[in-house]
Formats: C-alpha cells, sequence, structure tokens
C-alpha cells in the first residue's frame, strides 16, 4: 500500500481497535471486548506496522496506537502472571462450589468467559505457550460440566477416532495452506497444491462431524480457521485483488521495457494459478471482472511478449449473472425451478448482506434491496424446508437467514447505549467536531430505517425521539445551510465531474460522468457534507495551500496552488481542470498546472485517481477514480489554451487590485481631510509612542540602579520605530484636545517631539558615564577572569545600542567602536567582532557547499547553487551575519525569555522550520558570526545537531526529482506563552540570512534517510530525557478543589481508567480561584460543558520511561436544569518523556 493508503489504514484501524487494543494491554476482561474482529485481523495489522513503521505525519493518538499494536505482547507478557492467576482464581472458585446452586449461573458464565478469553489470547499470540493454563481449563470443565455419556457401539467409536485422526492429519499437512489464504497473501506460492483439490471435501467431512473436541487446541483452532476460510478471506477480497490489479496495471505500464519481461511472465503464471486455486476453493465467489480483466490484459500484452499458457478456461469460467431484485422479493418462481435453484440465486446476491447485518453495521444504504427483500424472503424460507443435496454455504445460507434476528440482537443493548451517548453529547460534539458529529448522526439515522425494513417489530426505546430532537435543533438547520440543492443533498461528500459548465443549483444528472475526454473541457465540483472549512477544520488564515495528488496509470503527480479561505466558507466547490474560457476558470494556478501535467501523458486511455488536501488536511483521501482519454490531445494547444486563460485571470486580478487601491486611496484622502480631532488612529499612534518615549527616558535615568533592565528598554527602544511616528507629526502636526475621550491638550506630541533632546540629555548625563564605568570594569576584571571582562563589555554595547535603534547620535557610534576593539584586545569566542572579510561581503547569506567551510579559510569552489544528492554523499550550509548572532537579533541574557533561532526550509509545496532554544540550540553560536549547518548529513555517523535530524527528515519526504529549497534564519527571543508551539515573539524576530538552492534527488534511496532520521530522533530524544528535571511545578502543595468528586483520588481515578497501563507516581492539583469554566454554544448560547479550572498535572510510568504532563483536562457536560454529566477525563496533553530517576 502506499503511504497515504498507510496513514488512513492506521487511523481507521485506531478508531476501530483503540479500546481492544487498551482491553489486551490491561489484561483484563478481554472476553467481554464486543470487537471480535480486532482478534481476527491482529496479524494483519501487526504486519502492516511492522512493514510500513510509525506513522509520524498523524497527530500523537493514533501514534501513540501505533506503538501500543507493535509493543502489545510484550507489555501483555509483563501481566501474564496476573491474567492467568485472574483466570485460576475462578476456576478454584467454581470447583470448590460446584455444589452450591446460587453459584450455578455465575460458574456457567466463568467457563464462557474464560473459553472466549483464551481463544482470543491465542488468536493474536499464537507463539504464546498457554498449554499449562488450557490444560487446567480443560480438566476443570470436565469435571464440572461432564455428563454419563451413552454407551456407543464399537462401530461409532471407530468412526469418531477415524474423524479425530483425520483432523490431526488435514491438520498437519494443511495448516500453513490454510493460514496462506486466510492472509491473502501470495497463494500461487503454497507448494502443496493438493489442499485446493480436497479443501471441499474436508469442509464437508468437518461441518458433519462437529468440532473435535477431544484434540489438543491446535488441531481444534484448525477446524475454526477451515470453517472460517470463507468469511476470513472475503475480509481480505478487496486487498487480494488489488494486489492482482496494481500487478497488471504494472506490467500494462513497462510492457515495452525489455528488462521487466521475465517479471511480467512469471507475474502473470502467479495471477493464474491464484485465480484457479482460489476458484475451487470458493466455488461461488463472483471473480468475473477480475478474470475479464486479467484476460483482457493478457491479450493486450501478448502483442509485446509471449506470457506462456493461458488460464485453464475451465476453472475462469463465468458464473451466472444474478437476478434483479424484484425477481428476488416476487412470490412467485419459475415453473421448472426448485427452493435449491432459487435459495442458489438468492445466495450470490445476498450473502455478503447477510453477513453484514449479522455484524450489526447497517447504517451505509449498500444493501437496502437485501432489507427491504428480507421479510418476504423470511417468510418463504420458512415454508420450505432444506432441499437435501446441497453444498455447506447454501446450508449455512439458509440457517442464517432463519436466524439472522437473532444474531442482530445479540449486541443490542450495547448498540442502545452507544447510540444514546451519541446523541447525548451532540451539543457539544456539534461545537469541537462538526462533520464528524454530523456523520454519526447519519449513521443512527441510517441504521435505524434499515432495521426497520428489516425487523419492523424492534423496539429501540427513546433513542428515536433523541435522533429527532438532534436532526431537528442541530443537524438539519445546518444541512439546509449548507445543501444549494436537492442534488447537493444526494451528493454530499461526493466529487463530480463534466465536460460541460457546472451551475450551482441548476445541475443536470446527465452532464456528470466518470469518462472523460482530455480533448474537450473539463470542470470538477465537489459537494461538502458541510462548510468545505469546516470538513477540514481550516485555520483561522486568509490562504490555504491546496494539494491534489493525482495519480495517472500509477504515476503521481501533484497539482498545488494556494486557496483563497472565502472560498471554503460554503458547502460547494469548484475545481478547475481544464476549462474552456477564463470566465469560466477560478484558479489560474490550477489551470496552468493541470495543463502541464496533462501535456506530458501519452497518447492513451489513462485511469485517474484523486486525493485532495487543504492545509495537509485530507479532505478527500480514500481516492476518487475517473477514465481520461487522451488518445487525440494536442499537447501545444493545451498549453496554449491555459496560457491565455490565466493571461486574462491576471489582468482580472490586476484591475481588481487597482480598483481596491483606488477605493483605499480614496477612503486615505478622506479620511486625510477629516479634522484632525476625530483621527483616532493619529492618537492612538501618538499614545504608543508617548508612552513608549517617556518609558525610555525614564529608564535610561536609571541606568547603573537595581531597577534598571536593559532588555526591557532595549525592547521598546526596538518597538517605537521613531522615525515613523516623527513623519506622522509633521504631517499632521499638534492635534486639539478632544474632551471626553482623549484629555491630552497635546501631551502626547509635545513628549514624542522632545524625545530626541532628552535621549541625548541622557545620554550625555547617564548612559555614557555608565558605558565609560563599564568599561573600565571590564579592565579591572580582566586579570580575573577574561569571560567576565567580556560579559561586562556586552552591556556597556547593549547600553549604545539602545541609543542607536530610533536616531544616530556621534559620540555613541565612537564608543561603539572603542567597544568591539575592546572585545577583539580580550579576545576568545565572547568578543564583539564583526564580521570581516568574505563573511562581511556574504553577510545575510546562506551558503551551500559540497564540503566541510573553513570559517576564514574559504574555498570560493566549493560553494554551489545546486545539489544533486545521488553523487554528492554529503552537503553543508552557512549563514553569514555582518555582527555576532546575539545582538544581530537583539537577544539580551538577562530576558526571563530564553534567545531562540528559526530556520525556515520550504520547496514550491511544503514548508517546515525548526525553532531552536535550549537545550537544542548550539550557545556558541550567539556570539559568533556565521552558524554551519549540515544540510546532508553522514548516515553512517551519529547527527552533530538537532538542525540536522530536522532538515534531513525534511528532505526524506520530498519526492525524488528536482526541487528548488529555500532556506531563512532567524533569531529572537522565545514567546514563553507558546513553550509548547516553540514560538518566537514575532516583535522581537530579526531575520538574519537568506538562501535559494536547488536539490535533485532524483533516484535517491530515501528510505535509509527516514530509518537514519527516526534512529538519530529516538537517540536525541532519549539523551534529553536522561538530562530533563521535573518542573518545579511538582514541588508545590496541592490546592484542591472544592467539589469532592474532584479529589486528588478520583482524579486520579479518572486517569487511571482512561490508562490502565500506566504506573501513576503523583498528581498535582492547583486549583483556582474560580474553579470550572463553562462553555456554550454559538448559536443557541446553551450550556454545552463546563472543565475543571486550575492546573492538573500527572506523573506516570510506561514500561521503562517516566513521563509528566501539567496539561490533564476534566469536563463534565451539561443535561439540562442546571444538571451535568459526572466528571470526566477529556484528555492528557502535552506529555513528556523523563528518566524515572530524576522523579
Amino acid at each position: 500500500m502506499t503511504r497515504e493508503e498507510y496513514l488512513t489504514y492506521v487511523q481507521e484501524t485506531y478508531q476501530n481497535y483503540d479500546k481492544s487494543v487498551a482491553k489486551v494491554m490491561g489484561g483484563y476482561e478481554i472476553f467481554n471486548d464486543p470487537c471480535e474482529t480486532f482478534y481476527e485481523e491482529y496479524t494483519q495489522i501487526l504486519g502492516h506496522f511492522s512493514e510500513q513503521g510509525k506513522p509520524e505525519e498523524l497527530e500523537y493518538a493514533p501514534r501513540d496506537f501505533y506503538r501500543k499494536v507493535t509493543d502489545l505482547e510484550k507489555n501483555f507478557v509483563k501481566r501474564l502472571a496476573n491474567w492467568q492467576g485472574s483466570i485460576e482464581n475462578k476456576i478454584k472458585f467454581s470447583l470448590k462450589n460446584k455444589d452450591v446452586e446460587r453459584y450455578q449461573q455465575k460458574i456457567q458464565q466463568d467457563f464462557e468467559n474464560i473459553s472466549v478469553e483464551l481463544t482470543r489470547v491465542q488468536k493474536i499470540f499464537p507463539a504464546l505457550d498457554l498449554q499449562t493454563i488450557q490444560q487446567v481449563f480443560v480438566t476443570a470443565q470436565q469435571e464440572l460440566f461432564a455428563t454419563e455419556p451413552d454407551t456407543p457401539d464399537a462401530s461409532h467409536t471407530t468412526e469418531n477416532e477415524s474423524y479425530l485422526d483425520f483432523v490431526k492429519a488435514t491438520y498437519e499437512k494443511y495448516d500453513k495452506s490454510v493460514a496462506k489464504v486466510m492472509g491473502a497473501y501470495e497463494i500461487f506460492n503454497d507448494p502443496c497444491a493438493v489442499f485446493y483439490e480436497e479443501y471441499p471435501q474436508m469442509l464437508k467431512r468437518f461441518v458433519e462431524n462437529g468440532k473435535p473436541e477431544a484434540l489438543e487446541y491446535a488441531p481444534r483452532d484448525f477446524y475454526r480457521k477451515v470453517i472460517d476460510l470463507e468469511r476470513n478471506f472475503i475480509k481480505r477480497l478487496s486487498n487480494w485483488q488489488s494486489s492482482i490489479e496494481n500487478k497488471m496495471n504494472f506490467s500494462l505500464k513497462n510492457k515495452e521495457v525489455e528488462r521487466y519481461h521475465e517479471k511480467i511472465r512469471q507475474d502473470f503464471s502467479n495471477i493464474s494459478i491464484e485465480l484457479e486455486r482460489v476458484q475451487k476453493i470458493f466455488p461461488d465467489l463472483d471473480l468475473q471482472l477480475l478474470r475479464n480483466k486479467f484476460l483482457k490484459t493478457q491479450q493486450d500484452l501478448e502483442q509485446v511478449l509471449i506470457l506462456g499458457d493461458k488460464p485453464d478456461k475451465v476453472a475462469l469460467n463465468s458464473q451466472n449473472e444474478s437476478k434483479s431484485v424484484s425477481e428476488v422479493t416476487a412470490k412467485t418462481t419459475v415453473q421448472d425451478a426448485g427452493f435449491g435453484d432459487r435459495l442458489t440465486s438468492l445466495y450470490k446476491q445476498f450473502n455478503e448482506a447477510v453477513r453484514v447485518v449479522k455484524s450489526g453495521e447497517i447504517h451505509d444504504l449498500t444493501h437496502v434491496a437485501f432489507y427491504r427483500a428480507y421479510p418476504a424472503m423470511l417468510q418463504e424460507f420458512n415454508q420450505n424446508p432444506l432441499p437435501d443435496g446441497l453444498e455447506y454455504s447454501l446450508k449455512n445460507f439458509y440457517k442464517e437467514v432463519l436466524r439472522l434476528e437473532e444474531h442482530y440482537l445479540k449486541y443490542q443493548d450495547a448498540r442502545l447505549r452507544n447510540f444514546n451517548h451519541i446523541l447525548e453529547h451532540v451539543p457539544q460534539n456539534f461545537e469541537r467536531s462538526l462533520i464528524q458529529t454530523i456523520g454519526e448522526v447519519e449513521k443512527i439515522k441510517n441504521h435505524l430505517n434499515n432495521a426497520h425494513l428489516l425487523f419492523p417489530h424492534i423496539s429501540f426505546g427513546g433513542v428515536k425521539s433523541k435522533l429527532a430532537h438532534c436532526l431537528d435543533e442541530y443537524i438539519t438547520p445546518y444541512q439546509n445551510q449548507v445543501w444549494q440543492s436537492e442534488f447537493h443533498k444526494q451528493h454530499a461528500g461526493q466529487l463530480l465531474f463534466s465536460q460541460k459548465p457546472i451551475i450551482v443549483g441548476k445541475e443536470d444528472a446527465a452532464q456528470f460522468s466518470l469518462n472523460l475526454d482530455a480533448t474537450k473541457a473539463i470542470y470538477a465540483i465537489y459537494y461538502g457534507k458541510g462548510l468545505i472549512k469546516d470538513e477540514v477544520e481550516l485555520p483561522n488564515v486568509a490562504q490555504v495551500d491546496c494539494s491534489i495528488e493525482a495519480y495517472i496509470n500509477g504515476t503521481r503527480h501533484e497539482i498545488y496552488s494556494l486557496m483563497s479561505v472565502d472560498k471554503l466558507k460554503q458547502g460547494v466547490w469548484l475545481l478547475d481542470i481544464l476549462p474552456e474560457t477564463a470566465s469560466l476558470a477560478h484558479n489560474k494556478t490550477m489551470v496552468e498546472e493541470w495543463a502541464k501535467v496533462l501535456s506530458s501523458l501519452e497518447k492513451e486511455r489513462k485511469e485517474v485517481k484523486l486525493y485532495i488536501k487543504l492545509s495537509r488536511r485530507n479532505l478527500i483521501h480514500k481516492g476518487v477514480i475517473f477514465n481520461l482519454d487522451c488518445t487525440q490531445v494536442e499537447s501545444d494547444r493545451l498549453l496554449q489554451n491555459a496560457k491565455e486563460i490565466t493571461t486574462e485571470l491576471e489582468k482580472k486580478e490586476l484591475d481588481e487590485e487597482a480598483i481596491k487601491d483606488q477605493l483605499e486611496a480614496e477612503r486615505l484622502a478622506e479620511e486625510a481631510s477629516k479634522d484632525i480631532r476625530n483621527n483616532v488612529e493619529y492618537m492612538q499612534l501618538l499614545s504608543e509612542g508617548a508612552n513608549l518615549a517617556n518609558m525610555i527616558v525614564s529608564d535610561t535615568q536609571n541606568v547603573g540602579s537595581q531597577y534598571f533592565r536593559i532588555n526591557e528598554v532595549h525592547k521598546a527602544a526596538h518597538q517605537l520605530i521613531y522615525a515613523e511616528r516623527l513623519a506622522a507629526m509633521n504631517e499632521y502636526g499638534k492635534p486639539d484636545d478632544i474632551s471626553g475621550q482623549y484629555n491630552t491638550e497635546g501631551a502626547w506630541f509635545d513628549d514624542l517631539t522632545a524625545f530626541a533632546g532628552k535621549m541625548e540629555e541622557n545620554w550625555q548625563q547617564h548612559i555614557k558615564p555608565q558605558v565609560l564605568a563599564l568599561f573600565d570594569r571590564a579592565y579591572q576584571e580582566k586579570s580575573q577572569s577574561i569571560k567576565q571582562a567580556l560579559e561586562t563589555l556586552k552591556m556597556a554595547y547593549q547600553l549604545c545600542e539602545i541609543m542607536s535603534s530610533n536616531f544616530t547620535i556621534d559620540d555613541v557610534e565612537q564608543q561603539r567602536q572603542a567597544l568591539e576593539a575592546a572585545s577583539k584586545e580580550l579576545g576568545g569566542a565572547y568578543g564583539i567582532v564583526t564580521s570581516k572579510g568574505f563573511n562581511l561581503e556574504n553577510a545575510g547569506k546562506i551558503l551551500l557547499s559540497d564540503r566541510l567551510i573553513a570559517i576564514g579559510q574559504e574555498d570560493v569552489s566549493s560553494f554551489k547553487s545546486e545539489l544533486k544528492v545521488n553523487e554528492q554523499p554529503t552537503a553543508y550550509l552557512v549563514a553569514y551575519v555582518d555582527k555576532p548572532i546575539r545582538y544581530a537579533s537583539y537577544m539580551m541574557p538577562e530576558d526571563y525569555r530564553p534567545p531562540a533561532l528559526r530556520l525556515a526550509y520550504e520547496t514550491d509545496y511544503q514548508q517546515e522550520e525548526v525553532v531552536l532554544t535550549a537545550p537544542y540550540l548550539d550557545k556558541k553560536w550567539l556570539d559568533q558570526t556565521f552558524a554551519l549547518i549540515t544540510l546532508l548529513p553522514d548516515i553512517q555517523k551519529d547527527a552533530d545537531s538537532y538542525v540536522t535530524i530536522k532538515i534531513a527528515e525534511f528532505l526524506s519526504n520530498l519526492s525524488p526529482r528536482m526541487h528548488q529549497v529555500n532556506f531563512t534564519l532567524s533569531g529572537g527571543m522565545l514567546n514563553i506563552y507558546e513553550k509548547h508551539n516553540q514560538q518566537i515573539d514575532y516583535d522581537t524576530e530579526v531575520k538574519l540570512a537568506n538562501g535559494l538552492f536547488k536539490v535533485d534527488l532524483t533516484g535517491v534511496d530515501t528510505q535509509a534517510l527516514k530509518n537514519w532520521v527516526q534512529q538519530q530522533k529516538d537517540k536525541f530524544e532519549d539523551n534529553l530525557a536522561l538530562s530533563r528535571p521535573l518542573p518545579e511545578l511538582f514541588g508545590k502543595e496541592n490546592i484542591p478543589f472544592d467539589d469532592e468528586n474532584l479529589s486528588v483520588e478520583n482524579i486520579e481515578t479518572l486517569i487511571k481508567e482512561a490508562n490502565p497501563s500506566w504506573d501513576i507516581k503523583q498528581i498535582k492539583v492547583l486549583a483556582r480561584p474560580r474553579q470550572f469554566v463553562v462553555t456554550k454554544h454559538e448559536i443557541t448560547n446553551k450550556p454545552t460543558s463546563k472543565t475543571a479550572w486550575g492546573t492538573i498535572g500527572v506523573v506516570y510510568q510506561l514500561d521503562d520511561w517516566c513521563y509528566y504532563s501539567d496539561n490533564v483536562v476534566i469536563v463534565a457536560d451539561y443535561v439540562s436544569e442546571g444538571n451535568y454529566t459526572p466528571w470526566r477525563l477529556l484528555g492528557v496533553y502535552e506529555q513528556v518523556k523523563i528518566s524515572c530517576r530524576n522523579i
């Protein structure tokens, strides 16, 4: 599977099986897990996870699910003794109380549960030795439930022993063959061909004789596998068919490439064997479409190469076509057709539908025809006994239809609890995850409708009234706003294609098709389930990146453009592919990119599969397939038409911009003509400037006192931008008093006007004397500590920087130069040294070299503008700055916020960055006029820095082609309020250097780089965790909540119930005076929930590491009339890894 398919697979398995994994990890009540399919599919899930690796692209929860699955057996083994002890205790209790009447029902239930649990554990951990506990269980079972058997005659005994021998013999011969078919994997590679001949007879004998209870676990389990083989294979049928289709597509694509001929011949031989074997053991399986495609592909390829013998015509005969639904539901049959023939016809059409109803997943509309037909079919089956001589599959189908209601009702209580839980939480979930909530409610609605068709007498209690309330209050009003037509409603969530212009609200169903001609105009439209922005939860920005991945006959192409979020605040999205004119186009970049892609294709019919992402979030992730006829495409005409459309669109944009500019100019002229007393913006500008100016003047008078903080004054000076205020003052002049709003009498204007003079006076009276005093102190400290002397010089240098931020004083510049000379004289890495020579000539640039860079001895010939990764094993970047990075970025060593660097790197469609602060930031960088960065590491060695790992990860995720990569280095102070997102305060960030390079990844094995990155990240994070201290928060006294239900003990219980595998070490609670916050619905203004307001932290151990979080969120959901549900854990967020010895 592709990486995109794998990520979707991880997400789906997480949603389906997270609770099952938690049960197995905890070794607790595994029998009570309603999700039976997990235990069937675990081996396959683990195989995919092991093959594809960690899904780093996903959010924390599915990434953590991957870890749980891959470590599941290890974690279960840790709890194995407790799990076995629990089972043994139940067995001892049963044996002790076997004669006590009131315990009989409990004993019976316990043994049923133990049987389920043993079977499930052995399924998912086949290598686990459970022989001892199984023997104890079987022995106890015989003692408790054995009945006196009838004395059999000798012939019966011989026959039974013969059957047991047959089961053991077939198990030893065919166990591996059964496993191959169950996994639907390389069935052609099974050396045991006789299995596929003997399977029908084996199955028949197994069905007639029943389960071989007298045998050991392994042959008993083999019996179960054989009985369920067809059902398990059908689960994997789509994957198996896709695997064969992929091989055929590869063969067609590479039929002219001679080096692939042998592979193609082998593949077709294997497919032929596989199709024949599967049809032999499952004769009722409809493989007609796949066989037809195989034969057609084989014919196409035989024009180029000889494939060998054609597949057996008898084995590949097509089956009879299914009858229509009207025939199925008819009460009479053809006179000469018996009930057996009719049963066969019904089986072919509805066997899969029966399986779906048994599972209880009847929320989709795929099998509505069966749901409508079922009552009449059930009546017919009740009136007609089962004919003799039928195959097992038909007998089983007949029995399943009669018992279908019993199967469906098996989990009715759990189903109703689930429905009620979803519907009760719609008010709060509707606000948090709108589209997901709508989907869940729609599933319940469809389920109830389909259940009514199947079993009209079954009651769903209060679910129907709750559903009606949710639909009327939330879902329907929202959908009525979104859906623009009945056609939209019918096709919500679908991407449709047309060769005629699409007019929303006036669509003609006949105009849409999946067979398109590339010589004609092509339009596409996505009908949203909700507003497009809601479907993908877009960030609050003006534009987002749109990425369309088009797999054309298996080859990936990407169409990338920027989209205005305003265009996505609606329920439909018109996409450009090949518009006829500019008036029918919407996005010039998309028009141009599609033309480039389609003009590069060979002239043949293509299969196109589309995936769409907005802001890296999946809008269409399952892929939409259409056929495209490119046989008559004229590439030049396509490109010319696209150029004409984009030119016209650009002109239209310029005209719109000109109109906007004109309107803005008119607005500004009107503002300028107003009385200055009404110009609030100007007054605010003066207010800001005057307040900052007064602060700077006041604080610089305190130079040398304990109240003076260089960083605060420096920040204020940097923000003042005095020249901007001065220009505004010169334009508008002195304002009049605005009574009641700005009672200033021109004070701000006067303060700013006097600022320069006051600061020059401050320089002479306060700052310069302090600079000189620091100068002298540095030379006194020189004999004791060069480092301390240099730090003292830095303070003096920063005072000079304050003066030069907004205006120039000659004396200040002279002192700066003297300080730099003194720093250089004292020497060392701590000096304030401006760059020289090659460094100074390239200040503000990032350069790329194919070898290690020696600062001061640079070899100009080593610097490149292009890197061919396949030809160059390592590469390096150097960023040059005109002064030490600390000063170029205005970093203050006394600041409570740590200094930080940001390295951003982006291609034409992908952007990432790494923000470096302690402990990742190499402090020596701050005192250098350059930064050395490894661009392409030697993967045989460990990484030299965290930056190297992040850049390597970025490169490993790029496609294997030529890319333009833009690098930007910035510096500033970390925003402490964004500590988990690692952002720099925007008002302190300064761009230091930039470089744009071509990086050619053609032919590069990016997987090796990915493996190196993962290894280094783990090593780097582990090293950090070893030295990471526990935050001070966990040393403070608890401040408990007033609500006794939020006691420390109850909070620990909530966390433990949600995370049974955690060994909790500490809970920390710091309640705030206002102890909870109520969240209200934005439309109805009704409460939806309340959140415990304060800091809640937890420290716990999992495996060999400990973790802490200071962001535990606990909520209670609103019910009605001021009542709330009991408190529940919403999540434990921002977990940090730490060595257990550090807690």
